[in-house]
């Protein structure tokens, strides 16, 4: 099972972990954006330089051949001198190779030979056409100096062709002059600049407008087409001739991935190109990202570490409530936890600790409450035998007499209760039969029930009438009834000869004699003889009488059987038990006393008993013959 510090260390782990990988995650992407800006801030920066180094050739070029062309048309000087000057000119010249002087018409005058220039300039293919073409002298005529299409020497040399302008006095033409300018110490220029910045040689190139090298670190490609592969420039025609900036990615012929940066030379239609692999770009972010890496498994390890030393110390409190909590409900209900601080964790301590003393308090109380309750109840249970053993429970009760068969049964409510029946014989030829129900219930109930039979017992036997014995009976329970408690009695005597039956009702429930002949016929004792036994001194009672035939059934009960309830609150009622008794038959008073239980406890289901029930069937089956 996980334990809670556990829980807690990687809530804590995950609550540092998280931003530091999206703070990582964040570094290592503005550092990606930020090195290629760098990048292409850095190739652009190489690119001016390029641009610079191009433009210093190139204006230098212009400038040389302008100084040879304003030699050669100095006014006042013989031609012959001019001309030596001029070539002195274009011997000292650094960058022009070669120098032809035309008349304003294009026709060649003079061919000369700068000190770089080898045998082969004047007779090789960067010797001027002858004339200069008319396309030339148009250009020169607007610009002053022109460029043309780049040329190619026998030995493989490129060169830049140029076409000036030679201005006479009066600023008409005194001549036109063509020369050319030798690209491979811009190659140079070019690589060396590469090395400088980059380290390699081959990051700086210059391309024309037809995306072919002129300048190159390897002399084998140069005049070779500059491809980009999938990421292939978009040039169109006269795009290098118009100021333009672009970016490009794409796969080099060996197979690296490259970045590079575009820039025109509007001047003469060519473009220079900045590139730097892809690998040697991202380098940095890949330190970078190492690094924050590194920096983030230091800390992760740092919050790991915090984390679980947290999470202990958090959780410890806890922990011990819980182990306590553990050993309480293994029945240690003395275990206290460790209280400190004043924050809810503490304030659970606490708790804790009163709720195990308040526990052990209680354990006690409950010991002690439930020893007595046990004592109490083994009290009551001998209560309840005692009841139990004054009421008459051996059936049949008279085995030797012919005359009459008599059952009862008493289910008290509670422990002990307020019901009692009895039967007795008074002399050989009259039997006593008697049914209570004393006000109240439980132990109260159970020792007014107690004297009250044992008056009935002791009056009836003195040979009085039913009316009589009630009377004195009465008068005793009130004379000392400082709880005000009463109680209904039915008190019948039955003269076994005749079956005569002379009885008295002082506020008992009604009582039935079911027939045995006329189709089982129930009649009802419904007349009171006089008022609850025990409301006050010197009640009179009266009696009435009945006649009982052999095998009518006298039936008495109390008022648990007819306000017997069942879970939908209904009561059985009086008309119900009536009814019963009509439609029943039974050859034995515990016949009769079991079909009105068997439907009271029928009906009452699984509802709680109310009140007590007492029921006593005697069935008289008439003289003896002796």
């Amino acid at each position: 099972m996980r334990r809670l510090w556990h829980k807690y260390a990687l809530a804590l782990f995950v609550a540092a972990i998280l931003p530091l990988g999206i703070a990582t995650w964040q570094i290592a992407d503005r550092g990606r954006a930020e090195v290629v800006d760098s990048a292409r801030a850095l190739q652009v920066a190489v690119a001016d330089s390029a641009l610079g180094t191009v433009r210093a050739r190139i204006d230098n070029a212009v400038s040389e051949a302008k100084a040879i062309g304003a030699t050669i048309a100095l006014a006042g000087v013989p031609a012959e001198e001019r001309m030596r000057a001029a070539q002195a000119s274009l011997i000292a010249a650094k960058v022009l190779t070669n120098y032809s002087i035309y008349t304003p018409e294009g026709l060649d005058i003079q061919h000369m030979q700068g000190a770089q220039a080898d045998a082969s300039v004047l007779g090789g293919s960067v010797t001027a056409p002858t004339p200069l073409p008319e396309v030339l002298r148009a250009q020169a005529r607007e610009r002053v100096v022109a460029f043309s299409e780049l040329i190619r020497r026998p030995d493989g040399a490129l060169f830049l062709p140029l076409t000036l302008r030679i201005p006479d006095a009066q600023g008409g033409v005194y001549a036109y002059a063509w020369s050319a300018v030798e690209l491979a110490p811009l190659s140079d220029d070019i690589a060396d600049l590469s090395e400088r910045r980059f380290a390699r040689r081959d990051f700086v190139s210059i391309i024309d407008g037809r995306k072919r090298l002129i300048a190159a670190a390897d002399a084998a490609r140069v005049g070779q087409p500059f491809s980009t592969g999938e990421a292939d420039l978009r040039l169109g025609d006269g795009d290098l001739a118009r100021d333009l900036s672009l970016t490009f990615e794409y796969t080099h012929a060996s197979g690296e991935a490259r970045l590079g940066v575009l820039v025109s030379v509007p001047e003469v239609g060519w473009g220079i190109v900045v590139e730097q692999t892809r690998d040697e770009v991202f380098a940095a972010v890949g330190r970078i990202t190492a690094t924050a890496l590194f920096v983030g498994a230091a800390f992760a390890l740092l919050a790991l570490v915090a984390g679980v030393w947290a999470g202990r110390r958090l959780s410890a409190p806890i922990t011990a409530v819980s182990e306590a909590a553990g050993r309480v409900a293994g029945g240690d209900f003395t275990v206290q936890v460790p209280v400190a601080g004043k924050d809810e964790v503490g304030q659970l301590g606490r708790s804790f600790n009163a709720m195990t003393d308040q526990l052990t308090r209680t354990i006690e109380q409950l010991k002690e409450t439930t020893a007595a309750k046990e004592r109490m109840q083994t009290e009551l249970d001998i209560a309840s035998n005692i009841q139990m053993s004054m009421v008459p429970k051996t059936f049949p009760a008279f085995p030797e007499r012919s005359e009459f068969d008599v059952h009862a049964a008493l289910k008290p409510a509670f422990e002990v209760g307020g019901d009692f029946y009895d039967f007795f014989l008074i002399g050989d030829d009259t039997l006593c039969v008697c049914i209570a129900d004393v006000s109240g219930k439980g132990v109260p109930a159970a020792l007014f029930m107690a004297v009250t039979r044992t008056l009935v017992k002791t009056h009836a036997r003195l040979g009085s009438s039913p009316d009589e014995i009630l009377e004195r009976v009465n008068d005793d329970l009130a004379r000392d009834n400082d709880e005000c408690m009463f109680v209904t009695v039915f008190l019948g005597l039955l003269d076994l000869k005749t079956g005569a039956l002379t009885y008295t009702n002082a506020g008992h429930n009604p009582s039935y004699i079911k027939r045995a002949g006329a189709g089982g016929a129930v009649e009802r004792l419904d007349k009171l003889h006089g008022p609850v036994v025990a409301a006050m001194e010197e009640v009179p009672y009266a009696s009435g009488t009945a006649a009982l035939a052999p095998g009518d059934t006298l039936f008495l009960y109390t008022d648990g059987v007819n306000e017997a309830m069942n879970a939908q609150h209904e009561l059985f009622t009086e008309e119900r038990l009536a009814t019963l008794l009509a439609k029943s038959t039974w050859t034995s008073s515990d016949g009769a006393t079991r079909v009105v239980l068997d439907d009271v406890w029928r009906f009452q289901g699984q509802a709680d008993q109310a009140d007590d029930v007492t029921v006593v069937a005697l069935r008289y089956l008439g003289a003896a013959t002796r």
